[in-house]
């Protein structure tokens, strides 16, 4: 299976700090149908940019979506 995943962007509200953006990674898996959504994982970071740079490692790494959480919470400062 082949695996790409993209930023999404969101606003959210908090209420301590009321709204704010923020960037979420879905994963899509490539079928014979053309690319399926499988996993989207909201508020990954307010930073767009870091988001990106892990969106894009993860696809190139072929990161199985079962681990997309895990990959994130160990790029997170």
């Amino acid at each position: 299976m082949t695996y790409r995943y993209t930023i999404f962007e969101q606003q959210l509200f908090h209420e301590h700090i009321g709204y704010y953006r923020t960037f979420g990674i879905e994963g899509c898996v490539q079928t014979g149908d053309g690319w399926q959504p499988c996993i989207r994982l909201p508020d990954v970071s307010v930073d767009r940019e870091f988001t990106r740079r892990l969106a894009g490692r993860c696809t190139s790494s072929q990161l199985s979506p079962v681990h997309l959480k895990d990959a994130v919470l160990d790029a997170l400062p």
